[in-house]
């Protein structure tokens, strides 16, 4: 049960911490297609209220991930091959809309994303760990600052429901490029193209950002042993 003195910023952190390790164990199908998620017993799991699950669960249809049965019940959604690729085809179709905006804008301020880019550069650690949950959070605010500069709210929301399960994704990838070097050859240098080619407003950004993306997606499909 939550105690009384909780404020609200530790109830949302709470929520969000619970959401993260449910939408993980979907993901990765601990939670099997047709898994039967109870208010009861994931607060037993959790440690938590009732009102906090509700809320992860929410947030979790609301990603469709799970489905709520005609008695109220919610119920995990199968993870396939073809939901994986699915995924990243809209992906790809979002972001490709993107770069064609931002190339057709008249000026443009590349703030954000020159800010996003140059944090690649900044994570520095010897430990590997510390290395893949930093960079985590920076390629996360690296393809969010794309969708932020075409300025289209329509996409940047698609973007928005989507975001989270990108994220998890990037969680078991990255645990593969767990070296310096390889964050340095395979992250920090994509995003520092991909960054350098949008200012120069070459067209081949476009092409670039699907191989990153399929590059992602092969990864995706490997660790979840779809390949």
């Amino acid at each position: 049960m939550e105690k009384n003195n909780i404020n609200s910023g530790e109830k949302i952190s709470m929520v969000e911490n619970i959401l993260d390790s449910m939408r993980y164990k979907i993901l990765t199908q601990k939670y099997t297609k047709n898994y039967m998620l109870t208010e009861a017993a994931l607060s037993e799991e959790y440690n938590t209220s009732r009102g906090s699950i509700r809320a992860a669960l929410q947030a979790l249809e609301n990603e469709g991930l799970i489905t709520t049965l005609p008695n109220g019940r919610k119920q995990v959604k199968e993870i396939s091959e073809k939901y994986i690729k699915d995924l990243y085809e809209v992906r790809r179709m979002l972001e490709c809309k993107v770069i064609e905006i931002v190339l057709a804008k008249k000026s443009i301020s590349y703030t954000i994303l020159a800010s996003a880019a140059e944090d690649f550069n900044t994570i520095e650690s010897d430990d590997d760990e510390i290395i893949r949950l930093e960079r985590i959070k920076v390629n996360t605010k690296f393809h969010r600052a794309l969708f932020e500069l075409s300025e289209n709210r329509p996409l940047l929301q698609c973007w928005t429901t989507m975001e989270p399960i990108f994220e998890t994704f990037a969680k078991f990838n990255s645990s593969t490029i767990g070296t310096k070097e390889q964050h340095k050859d395979f992250y920090v240098s994509n995003h520092i193209k991909i960054f350098e080619l949008i200012v120069a407003r070459d067209k081949s950004v476009k092409d670039y950002l699907i191989r990153h993306i399929n590059d992602a997606e092969e990864e995706t499909l490997r660790d979840l042993k779809f390949k």
